[in-house]
């Protein structure tokens, strides 16, 4: 439970060790994906359960090498969340994506070590209940440019809904 073990690949070839390394909290879990930055790093979003109920707090481990290993601290929660994704934008700033029960979060977590992450709520309307939340391209259109974007589909009276969010919360598009 303290354990993450890694290693590098070419395509699906590992290259070198697998290494591994001791998480400082007495347990933890992966909760997601990681995503790499352009220098190489890996970035990979555990969830640190709290001593005992539900509650816990979301950290992502920043591994550049074997001794550049940080624990950076995104948000404390109530339970575990229901999902979470990581990406860098096109300025190479780790985002978060967080959906949890009915609420969908977009987290910026900056390279200092000791800035807190900062949260914006997606789907602040809430109509209907999240199904998914998750990072991916928008096709460009006449109305947008395109681009990475958060998708967030929900189910309402209608049926499903997909809502396409830039990095700054904008709408961008709305798709039954």
């Amino acid at each position: 439970p303290r354990t993450i073990s890694y290693a590098k690949l070419n395509g699906t070839v590992v290259e070198g060790d697998v290494e591994s390394f001791q998480s400082p909290h007495p347990a933890m879990e992966l909760v997601g994906r990681g995503a790499m930055d352009a220098g190489g790093g890996l970035h990979v979003p555990i969830w640190i359960p709290a001593p005992s109920g539900a509650a816990g707090e979301l950290r992502v481990v920043s591994l550049k090498t074997r001794r550049e290993i940080r624990f950076r601290s995104v948000v404390r929660l109530e339970s575990r969340p229901d999902r979470v994704e990581t990406t860098l934008d096109a300025a190479g700033q780790l985002r978060v994506l967080v959906a949890q029960g009915m609420d969908v979060d977009l987290y910026v977590v900056p390279p200092q070590l000791q800035a807190p992450a900062v949260g914006t709520r997606l789907n602040t309307k809430r109509e209907g209940k999240v199904v998914l939340g998750r990072f991916g391209v928008l096709p460009e259109s006449e109305t947008h440019p395109g681009g990475r974007a958060v998708m967030v589909l929900t189910r309402t009276e209608l049926g499903l809904v997909a809502t396409w969010y830039g990095f700054d919360r904008s709408v961008l598009q709305v798709q039954p």
